[in-house]
């Protein structure tokens, strides 16, 4: 189990701001809408269906209308393991809750492509809240990087917050005991750390508490030899820190889980890297 350095104002903090970045951004249900905050995508072909392909070295990523970005790892070409996901939402934080704003143009949008180096997102949603995403795709890694505006909007504490989600990794009965589960999982780990995180490990069949100041999240054993790694870097002015989130407060192996980070108004949230190894 990991053990919690942060004091109640930032443990607050922590729990607010992943799980609103579980979820993609909104919209109004009407066709007008959707056509505006859906991405295009291939209509045939290897990409059919999608918007984005890359494939490199450690792992392929691909990005569906709904703008959410997949990444496999791979191995010699072929799948290992199950992929993780990157969703990316803006919320209003406010009395311990979070409320999502809908999302209401898509005022840039990447064209579909394949093997595309950069490609960036820019959107307006309600109460004048602008923001921009940009995701770099190299030979192993991802990188996810995003910025906000409040647009002079009543909205106050309002975040974009962008996070790479993990899946179940087993499947074992409910009646399995902790020695089956132990068993069952053995191999696969996950290493947190940051400036006042020292590299500290957990088994899969453990619960692992979320945690604020995450620098570095290495997950493996569940993707044979390929090692998953999400860095987020304290930005200059040290205000841009990662967290993980446990948002559920379950067993790493149920998945779930996620390392993220967040922008404000005028203050970058800084990179998250989605590294294969």
């Amino acid at each position: 189990m990991f053990f919690n350095p942060m004091n109640k104002t930032l443990l607050a903090a922590a729990f607010l701001l992943l799980p609103l970045c579980s979820v993609p951004l909104s919209a109004a249900p009407d066709a007008a809408s959707e056509k505006d905050i859906q991405l295009e995508v291939f209509a045939a072909g290897e990409a059919k269906g999608l918007n984005l392909l890359y494939k490199g070295k450690t792992y392929r990523a691909q990005l569906n209308a709904d703008r959410i970005l997949t990444v496999q790892p791979q191995s010699e070409g072929k799948d290992v393991g199950k992929p993780v996901q990157l969703y990316f939402n803006v919320a209003e934080l406010e009395g311990g809750r979070g409320e999502s704003l809908d999302l209401l143009k898509l005022e840039k949008k990447p064209k579909p492509s394949i093997q595309p180096k950069k490609i960036e997102m820019v959107g307006l949603c309600e109460d004048k809240v602008r923001f921009e995403l940009e995701m770099v795709f190299s030979e192993d890694s991802v990188t996810v990087q995003g910025e906000m505006r409040k647009g002079g909007g009543r909205r106050q504490n309002v975040i974009l917050g962008y996070s790479v989600r993990f899946p179940a990794t087993h499947t074992l009965p409910a009646t399995a005991t902790p020695d089956e589960i132990a068993k069952a999982t053995e191999g696969s780990t996950l290493t947190l750390s940051g400036e006042k995180i020292l590299g500290q490990s957990a088994g899969f069949s453990q619960i692992v508490s979320s945690i604020h100041g995450v620098e570095k999240a290495l997950a493996s054993g569940s993707w044979g030899e390929r090692k998953i790694v999400v860095e987020a870097a304290t930005t200059r002015d040290a205000k841009r820190v990662g967290t993980f989130w446990n948002y559920a407060s379950t067993a790493l192996y149920k998945g779930g889980w996620s390392v993220g980070r967040a922008a404000v108004d005028k203050s970058p949230g800084g990179p998250l890297v989605i590294r294969i190894e």
